[in-house]
């Protein structure tokens, strides 16, 4: 009778450890699942999205005698449409707080200031990981990698080539939707995609600064 009231206490406890055990194993794979899947912990959003899509493509220039000329070792960049315009917006209610102190200077240094702010706001170092994605064209003109989530992106580059004595400066930009998991999508950039104008080609700065504009959040004039 002992020896059975003995067994079953001994099973219980066995039964309180294991079920420990199996909470403290629960507890552990949710935080581990969590940071894989882009889950919450501790109220933000950590890690980037598990299956993810990846882009690739070439960057390209076919020139006035249909050759197609490939561009080497230039950046590429991908952000995230909706981050990138909230990104704008905060630069632009900085810009607007500034402004009073240019009304009586010029508009070339008000201009030049907003190309810096704008530029400054979409540096890698100022932009969450989880919104953007960069690498380098190899000796093809090839690029690929894999986007931090699911969404709309911008995808850019920009880059010169040497033609004699004249250089030809490109801003390449496209927008594409990436809404599958695990899906690989191709996206070239090619004459179709240069903004640049040929004849008066703009620095990156401004054409982020063309961006924002584009997007709706213009910037007033100084005039006297």
């Amino acid at each position: 009778m002992n020896t059975n009231k003995a067994f079953k206490i001994r099973e219980l406890l066995l039964l309180l450890g294991l079920s420990s055990l199996m909470v403290v194993i629960v507890y552990g794979c949710t935080l581990g699942y969590n940071k894989l899947f882009g889950g919450k912990e501790g109220g933000q959003a950590v890690g980037k999205q598990w299956g993810s899509p990846t882009v690739e493509g070439q960057i390209y220039v076919i020139t006035a005698g249909r050759d197609v000329v490939k561009i080497p070792g230039v950046p590429v960049y991908a952000f995230n449409e909706d981050a990138l315009r909230e990104k704008m917006k905060k630069c632009r209610e900085a810009l607007l707080a500034d402004f009073p102190k240019f009304k009586n200077g010029s508009q070339s240094d008000w201009l030049d200031f907003q190309k810096q702010a704008v530029w400054a706001s979409v540096t890698l170092d100022q932009f969450h990981s989880d919104n953007f994605q960069s690498t380098k064209t190899d000796m093809d003109g090839h690029y690929s990698f894999k986007l931090p989530r699911t969404g709309v992106y911008l995808i850019i580059s920009f880059g010169e080539r040497q033609i004699f004595d004249e250089t030809e400066k490109y801003f390449w930009m496209t927008r594409a939707d990436m809404p599958q998991r695990f899906a690989s999508y191709k996206c070239d950039l090619s004459n179709e995609n240069n903004v640049s104008d040929a004849q008066f080609p703009a620095s990156p700065e401004f054409q982020f600064l063309l961006l924002m504009g584009h997007y709706g959040l213009d910037l007033p004039d100084i005039s006297h």
